[in-house]
């Protein structure tokens, strides 16, 4: 499938020879367009795999369309175009994200490397970041997995390895992931905190028994047919 990329860029001669040479070269050119504005527009409607962008655009200028496009994730790649071989401006176009930018007068031959580098550097941190997300998702399901392990191995009063085993036999049976079923123990635990301590409140602050404290909290359950829980926090909320 052919790299599709949108060219931004106020001058109309500027634009249609980028095109030509892209089409040419095999690239599918998706959009042409003069103002920032259309800019940002025509990637929200078309999601280009590149956009290039001059940096000095009528209406909305060259970095704010980057930035905005870059942040909403609407395309791979950014690469400016620009007149100016200044520090400052590769220094703001590399911290939002730009993957390269061309020098005006346009070099003959220089767009379609600086698109694939722009395209293999926007690959490459897209992998590394889907590792990162990947390892943090791991880490956070092992915390999960690990705190329900030991409210079970409380409540069953034996060896959190034991606890383990219990709860894999159970995801076996429901045919359900074991994070799946640690995330269910710990909302019963919630529910049931949530329960004992509205019942606290409720004895303290009202003078009930246990027993009159836990009917009210499921009268009012039944009574606006929500859950337990959340009929205690209800409580709580209105009693502290």
């Amino acid at each position: 499938m052919a790299i599709t990329v949108v060219v931004a860029d106020d001058e109309s001669i500027i634009r249609m020879d980028i095109a030509e040479e892209l089409s040419e070269a095999g690239f599918d050119v998706i959009g042409e367009v003069s103002d920032g504005f259309d800019a940002i527009e025509c990637c929200r409607k078309m999601h280009p795999d590149v956009a290039l962008i001059d940096i000095n655009m009528p209406v909305i200028d060259g970095m704010n369309v980057a930035r905005t496009i870059l942040s909403e994730k609407l395309v791979k790649a950014v690469v400016m175009i620009t007149a100016y071989n200044d520090e400052k401006y590769l220094e703001e176009a590399g911290s939002i994200g730009v993957g390269g930018y061309i020098v005006k007068p346009i070099k003959e031959n220089s767009v379609i490397p600086t698109i694939r580098i722009a395209l293999a550097q926007s690959h490459h941190l897209q992998r590394a970041n889907d590792t990162a997300i990947q390892a943090k998702q791991q880490t956070d399901e092992r915390r999960i997995i690990d705190r329900a392990k030991g409210i079970l191995a409380r409540q069953l009063q034996c060896s959190e390895g034991e606890a383990l085993r219990r709860m894999q036999q159970d995801c076996m049976k429901k045919g359900c992931r074991l994070i799946v079923y640690a995330k269910m123990i710990l909302d019963a635990n919630a529910g049931d905190a949530m329960i004992q301590r509205a019942k606290s409140l409720l004895m303290e602050k009202h003078r009930l028994s246990e027993n009159a404290a836990f009917h009210r909290i499921r009268s009012r359950s039944q009574r606006e047919d929500i859950p337990l829980a959340e009929a205690a926090r209800r409580e709580i909320q209105e009693n502290q």
